[in-house]
């Protein structure tokens, strides 16, 4: 998902140059809580594109991988300069995966200062991010887990939303939403923690 700013971690599912579906491995980004994201070649568009396969605990789940995918498909049909773009959900060999927009870049947290950052300064990455959010938003798409390590700076300079959704389940709908506070407790609003399902855009 971002060239930069993962923690790579090893031994990974997937191997340099192994074919999935018609996407090629080009390496690993990273592996979280969420999957392993690696580097890999759409051999149909020719293009670089981030590929992220799900964990095990969804894909176990029925019901979970079902709504996942539904709401994935949701996410799919955002488009905004501020927020990663999913290009695809795809399934090979009991194996599922996300397509991503591969982006080069790093995240913002080692880019914050121990003080802040100048009120300029985080106004420049405030406005974009909130225009981000306010698009999702009217998509009834709910992120829940902002943070600096989900935020990140193209080389370009541009912000960039990643894992937009998907720490949470893509909350699209309030039916979808679990009863248990999902997120990063350092980040959490009272409210995500206490009454996860009542949770509206407003966490965010």
């Amino acid at each position: 998902l971002v060239a930069g700013g993962r923690t790579r971690t090893a031994p990974s599912t997937l191997a340099e140059g192994q074919v999935r579906g018609h996407y090629t491995i080009l390496g690993p980004i990273g592996k979280g809580g969420m999957g392993e994201v690696y580097r890999a070649r759409d051999n149909r568009l020719d293009r670089v594109v981030a590929l992220k396969l799900l964990p095990k605990t969804v894909v176990e789940d029925r019901e979970r991988l079902q709504r996942f995918q539904k709401e994935a498909r949701t996410l799919a049909a955002l488009n905004h300069p501020g927020i990663v773009t999913l290009h695809a959900v795809e399934e090979e060999e009991g194996h599922h995966f996300l397509i991503m927009e591969f982006v080069e870049g790093g995240t913002l947290r080692p880019l914050i200062p121990e003080d802040g950052l100048p009120l300029d300064r985080f106004f420049e990455l405030a406005v974009p991010l909130s225009e981000a959010l306010a698009a999702a938003h009217e998509q009834g798409i709910i992120h829940r887990d902002l943070k600096p390590e989900n935020l990140m700076l193209t080389r370009s300079g541009r912000l960039k939303v990643l894992d937009f959704g998907l720490a949470s389940n893509l909350a699209v709908t309030e039916h979808t939403l679990t009863q248990h506070p999902i997120g990063t407790p350092a980040y959490m609003s009272p409210e995500q923690i206490l009454t996860p399902k009542k949770v509206d855009d407003r966490r965010d």
